[in-house]
């Protein structure tokens, strides 16, 4: 079928096949490019929406704090704070639900589309919540609950954003960024935690379990954030952190979660002291004078001692708990200061009664000490809990804020990487086509040319060969190419030729003269 193409078509087809393939890649190139450049936009998009969320939780993390702490003291903390913490909340909310309006959130995946709506299915019911909190009609655990659900399904959001990053160190920073706000999200719990169990003066049923199981998982997350944190974002990290506010939320850390071993310490002495315990005893060496009741309670005496050595022993034990262990010790000091005064009277005969007047001992000091160090942390009130490990967490925003500052500028050198080679390619896929058209051009114009003069100057001479014409040309030579060699050895042949006929022509111009003479 080739054979039947004239040269013209041939070179056409010749240029066409190639340039239809170069236009082909350079299409699949664009469509990559373009593709990649709009996947960073998105992530972009995701990343702005994330620092967004994480402002917003920052608020709905106080305001927890804020009704865990009202709802233990009955209503009697916090209730002026409280409604201004709300409208900050509030707030945060309006510029999320204004940022949401700017972008198409269905572009960044079904997945977040989906987690994003079912936590802000929930963030607005916080009106019936709040409402119950104001009234008192709802549990500490399930006021603490509706915030910790509502914070998990907005951070639920974060981490799934890493789903749509194509970028290695984009991804690395993300998790870097998710972990980081999990652990935050932690602290933000044990301030909720420990402002409520503070502001009751006591555990809530699990809450200790809680309260300890909250700061393994902050030290967990946060061992995940350092793992994939850049060099620079440690150092940061390490220097925020060294504060006076981060020591003193370890020293009532510390306070609360060693209440049970000091509240078990003073089980053990009420026991000690109490029916058939250490009183009982001395009372009945009063009455019967026995000796064996005198040895008993010597030895519970002694074991009185030793466990307020070990409850004065322990960490954090404060001034107002050595004096009231000081006055559980003087009361049981007189009283074994008495067993000598009973020895006597035994010996000399005195009524009992006479006796129990001699060594007659107040026990309302030690009642009231006893009563005081089984029911209070003895710790700083809920609002200093609050306002000192809210110190803590604004340190915490602090790093979170230098976080998303370094992941949208990281995400911004990507997206402009990548519009940046989506316009290189563009241009220089372009150019390439535009040149490659010309040149085809150039070439095929240039071959018709050289074609169509030697074509013509061939067949004129060949019409001066065969006698049609008495004139003949050269072949004009366009170039230096195998048509032009070709017009250059025709041109040679078409001279030979034309001195070769004009001799013949002459000839017989001289042979008609002889012979018309």
């Amino acid at each position: 079928m080739l054979k039947n193409i004239t040269i013209r078509s041939k070179l056409m087809l010749l240029a066409i096949l190639p340039l239809t393939m170069l236009v082909i890649s350079t299409f699949i190139t664009v469509k990559g490019e373009l593709s990649k450049s709009n996947s960073f936009n998105n992530l972009q998009k995701g990343v702005v929406l994330s620092t967004k969320i994480s402002k917003l939780i920052h608020e709905t993390q106080k305001e927890r704090g804020m009704t865990a702490g009202f709802i233990g003291s009955k209503g009697s903390k916090f209730k002026d704070k409280l409604p201004i913490q709300r409208e900050l909340t509030n707030q945060r909310l309006r510029e999320l639900k204004s940022f949401l309006t700017t972008i198409e959130i269905k572009n960044l995946g079904d997945s977040i589309n989906t987690k994003l709506n079912l936590a802000l299915s929930v963030i607005y019911k916080r009106d019936n919540i709040r409402s119950r909190v104001d009234s008192l009609s709802i549990t500490s655990s399930k006021a603490i609950g509706y915030y910790t659900n509502m914070n998990s399904d907005f951070l639920n959001t974060v981490a799934e954003i890493t789903t749509i990053s194509k970028s290695p160190d984009i991804t690395k920073n993300i998790i870097a960024y998710s972990n980081f706000l999990l652990s935050k999200e932690r602290a933000g719990i044990e301030r909720a935690v420990g402002t409520n169990t503070l502001a009751r003066d006591s555990f809530a049923d699990g809450m200790r379990i809680k309260l300890n199981n909250l700061i393994s998982a902050q030290n967990s997350y946060m061992n995940g954030f350092l793992k994939y944190a850049s060099d620079d974002t440690v150092s940061f990290y390490n220097k925020t952190l060294q504060d006076s506010s981060v020591d003193e939320v370890n020293r009532m850390r510390s306070i609360m979660l060693n209440s049970p071993k000091k509240k078990i310490i003073i089980s053990n002495m009420k026991e000690l002291v109490g029916y058939g315990g250490f009183i009982h005893n001395f009372k009945n060496y009063i009455i019967r004078g026995s000796y064996k009741y005198r040895l008993k309670a010597k030895q519970q005496y002694s074991l009185i001692k030793n466990y307020i050595n070990e409850y004065k022993s322990l960490d954090n034990v404060s001034k107002e708990e050595i004096k009231l262990l000081n006055d559980i010790e003087l009361v049981f000091v007189k009283y074994n200061n008495g067993f000598s005064k009973i020895s006597d009277s035994i010996r000399n005969n005195l009524p009992i009664k006479q006796l129990d007047k001699i060594i007659k001992v107040n026990d309302a000091p030690a009642i009231r000490a006893f009563n005081k160090l089984d029911n209070s942390f003895f710790t700083n009130d809920a609002e200093y809990f609050f306002s000192t490990i809210t110190k803590k967490i604004n340190l915490l925003k602090k790093i979170d804020d230098y976080l998303a500052e370094e992941l949208l500028f990281n995400i911004s050198k990507s997206v402009t990487k990548a519009n940046n080679n989506l316009i290189f390619v563009l241009i220089f896929s372009t150019l390439g086509i535009i040149l490659t058209i010309f040149v085809a051009l150039s070439i095929i114009k240039n071959m018709n040319q050289s074609l169509s003069k030697f074509q013509t100057g061939l067949l004129d001479f060949f019409k001066y060969f065969n006698k049609e014409t008495t004139t003949v040309t050269d072949i004009e030579i366009i170039g230096d190419d195998e048509i032009g060699i070709m017009a250059k050895v025709v041109n040679e042949n078409i001279h030979k030729t034309k001195i070769s006929i004009d001799d013949e022509l002459k000839f017989i111009s001289d042979v008609q003269s002889v012979m018309n003479r």
